[in-house]
């Protein structure tokens, strides 16, 4: 991976805030698999895959957050990453998304662990700006 040529692919207001100015970042309307969804189509193209669709220990549909590095540009088609993104899609369809009601607090724990897990993942210092 080039600096700059990655772009994060996410659906947490944390990412787009802290990591917006500092590099290219899509932001997906939707749930976490609305953003495996958008990776899934991306990668299709020929976009590459920097970070794992499933990073974190966190399981799909315990968190509504999910933040993905891909390359900028469209490189070649990959039958790797493409299986890759499908099976993540595949494994998120597996479990029952969870009826619950979350307070702010809780929202924002996720999106933080989001923030953390992919600003550490793309090298960025991730306590920067925090206290904003």
């Amino acid at each position: 991976m080039q600096k700059g040529d990655f772009i994060i692919i996410t659906n947490n207001p944390v990412v787009r805030e802290r990591m917006g100015g500092r590099c290219a970042v899509l932001f997906v309307e939707g749930g976490y698999r609305d953003v495996l969804i958008k990776v899934r189509d991306m990668v299709y193209t020929g976009h590459t895959l920097y970070t794992h669709p499933l990073a974190g220990s966190v399981k799909p549909n315990d968190t509504l957050y999910r933040s993905i590095a891909i390359s900028k540009k469209p490189h070649e088609f990959s039958m790797e990453l493409s299986e890759i993104i499908s099976n993540s899609v595949a494994v998120c369809d597996k479990f029952p998304v969870k009826q619950r009601t979350l307070t702010e607090k809780m929202l924002r724990d996720f999106q933080m662990v989001d923030y953390i897990l992919i600003a550490g993942a793309m090298e960025f210092d991730w306590a920067a700006g925090l206290a904003q």
